[in-house]
């Protein structure tokens, strides 16, 4: 198994894609932790360093559950996100903390360590006391282990719904699934830290079942891209790609997967919005947030440069040229302050891109702004996007 899980990341690498691993335990208690230091061992000692392997989630539950507080453990514990809502000393945590730190021993990179933290869930999220936001455990949980602020991954799921639909009988005033998910999203920015420099990516990400409101896994799917560019998510997983049997996939309660099942390639309109959004970069007449920007009425935002990079980066692929090397590699709207560093990037990156296409470089106004003295203005952006273009 573990030659082949070897071959496996082999087989990925060479289609240029990384695996999220997430290695489900269901036996997080204490007492397990000889057992879980041997399976775990194996399977990371085998693929550490793999240049395929994105990141290591440590996921599961305890062995047993007291559902109805009799003190007699009368259900098993679940194949899914640990229960961080439970707190840093819950034993979730503890288990997420204990792997994390036995898999640093073994060599793993401090980046690719990290554990699902749900998000979105309002009973979770604003419910009683004793339930904890989950980012804000993980970010106790690094700080324990003592993973540093920029070479720390958070790992969020979510799963697109009114913001009362689970709200289990709380004091709630309802919200759409795109704005719930976006508030719940800027609140995970706030317990990360608003300066922080880690990175964030949504293993799990898709509509909650069962479908309400015609927001499926199509609809989840265009909303959460675009939250995630907005807010600095690197990326994520849709659930799902396939259906676990064909009852399922022609329940409309369901999320609606990308493919049916079966031995033909037959696909659903999730695929389509799937193959638009990811081949966005290549479509040089889409446009950009806030477009056309006007002087002294639209505030320069992150999302403005995080989609020009988005742009220049393509541009210098197919010029041969390598990704470009960003300072703030995230930039997130409302956290990240926006500095003439990140202006005079842009610039340099788009001009080795028209160099390499044998074309002259663009004039910009200021162009040789003045670090203390010269605000960012809409002009430059202006310019920006008009060169971009001019060159797709």
């Amino acid at each position: 198994h573990l030659a082949n899980l070897v071959s496996f990341l082999d087989l990925v690498q060479s289609k240029d894609m990384r695996v999220l691993l997430r290695l489900v335990n269901t036996r997080m208690d204490d007492r397990y932790r000889a057992g879980s230091e041997m399976w775990l061992g194996s399977i990371l000692g085998s693929i550490r360093g793999h240049p395929a392997l994105e990141l290591v989630l440590f996921e599961g539950d305890q062995r047993y559950h007291d559902t109805d507080g009799d003190g007699v453990e009368d259900a098993c514990g679940e194949q899914a996100e640990p229960p961080l809502w439970l707190g840093p000393d819950g034993v979730g945590a503890r288990y997420v903390e204990w792997a994390m730190g036995y898999a640093l021993s073994l060599g793993l990179a401090p980046e690719k360590l990290s554990a699902e933290a749900i998000i979105g869930v309002y009973v979770i999220d604003q419910g009683p006391d004793h339930l904890w936001f989950t980012p804000g455990v993980m970010r106790t949980i690094f700080e324990r282990v003592g993973i540093p602020d920029g070479q720390r991954t958070y790992a969020i799921s979510f799963y697109q719904g009114r913001r009362c639909r689970f709200a289990d009988g709380l004091p709630c005033e309802d919200a759409d699934p795109h704005d719930w998910t976006d508030e719940s999203l800027l609140r995970t920015l706030h317990a990360i830290g608003l300066e922080s420099t880690a990175g964030i990516i949504a293993p799990e990400f898709g509509a909650a079942a069962p479908i309400e409101g015609g927001w499926g896994s199509a609809e989840a799917l265009e909303s959460a891209v675009e939250l995630m560019r907005k807010r600095g998510v690197r990326g994520g997983s849709l659930w799902r790609w396939i259906s676990f049997d064909d009852e399922e996939d022609t329940d409309a309660t369901l999320w609606e997967p990308v493919k049916r099942r079966g031995p033909g390639y037959v696909y659903t309109r999730v695929a389509d919005v799937m193959h638009r959004l990811y081949t966005a970069a290549m479509l040089p007449s889409r446009s950009f947030t806030d477009h056309p920007i006007q002087s002294g009425v639209t505030p320069v935002k992150a999302i403005h440069f995080m989609e020009l990079r988005v742009r220049i980066d393509a541009l210098r692929e197919v010029a041969g040229l390598q990704a470009f090397s960003w300072t703030d590699p995230v930039l997130r709207t409302g956290a990240t302050r926006i500095r003439l560093a990140h202006l005079l990037e842009l610039r340099r990156a788009l001009a080795d891109a028209y160099a390499a296409a044998g074309r002259a470089a663009p004039g910009w106004t200021d162009a040789s702004p003045a670090p203390a003295s010269t605000p960012i203005r809409a002009t430059h952006l202006v310019e920006l996007r008009a060169a971009v273009v001019a060159l797709e």
